[in-house]
C-alpha cells in the first residue's frame, strides 16, 4: 500500500528500488494511519488463549491464505488535489483493442 504515498515513492526513486510509483503516475498522495486485521477461525481463538503469540501470528498472516477474515484500513490523504482522477488510454488503441475484444 506505501505505492500510493508519494514520500515513500521519492524514497525509492532517490535509491534506485524497483517498487512501482503509483502516487506519482496517477498524482495522489495517501498515508497509512491505522490498519487492524481481524482474524478468521481458528487463529482468531488460538491467539486469544495465548497459543499463537504475536510473532507466530505474523509469520502465518503473511506465510498462509485464510488466516485474516479482513483488514481495516484509514488512509490520510496528503495530495493538494483530494479527489482521485481516473487515468484516461493514452492512445485509441487500447480502445479498438477492446471493440475487438470477443465477449465484450
Amino acid at each position: 500500500m506505501e505505492m500510493f504515498s508519494r514520500r515513500r515513492n521519492l524514497e525509492w526513486q532517490a535509491g534506485n528500488v524497483a517498487n512501482t510509483p503509483l502516487a506519482l503516475h496517477h498524482g495522489v498522495d495517501f498515508e497509512l494511519v491505522h490498519a487492524m486485521s481481524q482474524l478468521d477461525e481458528p487463529y482468531l481463538t488460538r491467539y486469544r488463549s495465548g497459543e499463537l503469540g504475536t510473532a507466530q501470528l505474523q509469520e502465518l498472516e503473511r506465510s498462509l491464505n485464510n488466516v485474516v477474515l479482513q483488514i481495516e484500513m484509514i488512509w490520510k490523504s496528503s495530495s493538494r488535489r483530494a479527489a482521485i482522477r481516473r487515468a484516461a488510454p493514452r492512445s485509441g488503441r487500447r480502445s479498438a483493442a477492446r471493440r475487438r475484444s470477443p465477449g465484450r
